[in-house]
């Protein structure tokens, strides 16, 4: 499978616009929703939204949470290299499959143009869900999609996946690492040919409809 890598700083302006109408990471699940569902649905107008714009939507919603995790996932990332000092990881802005498809991991592992040795996925979270995650050792369901996902662009095998809490001091970082699914990334390649089939559908009515309407 072919990839292009960009070594870039991610939340740039040149970052957001490679995004617009590609399925990253944190929206496959949405992708691998039932059509007929809200979440599908209102990110299938996103989507379409930015195919004829050429912008990211970008959410104005954010909470104390969200802006923690970005803050907080350099430290974790300093904190996985020390307790690791015979790997070197690496920050790719994001990696692309196509036009329509990509990830923007933490930090990958051997990264290069044939495959990836791994890929790092960081969750900087809150005590209880930090304590829950270290006596399951199971990464949480919710999260599952997009660790395959990265793996699945990068070409990697294993994620490590890192549940982030500076305020458990005695274990500040749980790494699990986590093995590719292949049928659920089968799942999700399908869901994810759909998805943009559609989208490309409803780009095409949505402007026939424009043009009647603006005929009339």
């Amino acid at each position: 499978m072919s990839k292009t890598i960009h070594w870039m700083e991610q939340q740039t302006e040149e970052w957001f616009s490679l995004r617009a109408a590609s399925i990253g990471g944190s929206k496959i699940s949405k992708v691998s929703q039932a059509p007929s569902t809200s979440g599908y649905k209102t990110y299938l107008n996103q989507f379409i939204s930015e195919m004829i714009t050429g912008v990211k939507y970008r959410d104005p919603y954010t909470n104390r949470f969200m802006d923690m995790g970005v803050k907080r996932e350099p430290g974790a990332a300093m904190y996985y290299s020390l307790k690791n000092p015979d790997v070197d990881i690496e920050f790719p802005g994001m990696v692309t499959m196509d036009e329509h498809r990509h990830v923007s991991p933490d930090f990958t592992i051997g990264l290069t143009d044939d495959g990836c040795e791994r890929v790092g996925e960081i969750k900087s979270v809150i005590p209880t869900t930090h304590i829950a995650t270290g006596r399951s050792m199971q990464v949480p369901t919710g999260y599952r999609r997009q660790c395959n996902w990265e793996m699945f662009i990068c070409g990697a095998d294993i994620c490590d996946f890192i549940s982030w809490c500076p305020e458990i001091k005695s274990r500040p970082m749980i790494v699990i690492p986590y093995s590719m699914d292949k049928k659920l990334i089968g799942e999700m390649r399908k869901a994810a040919d759909k998805f943009i089939k559609a989208a490309y559908k409803g780009m095409d009515e949505f402007i026939q409809q424009s043009g009647i309407s603006n005929a009339r």
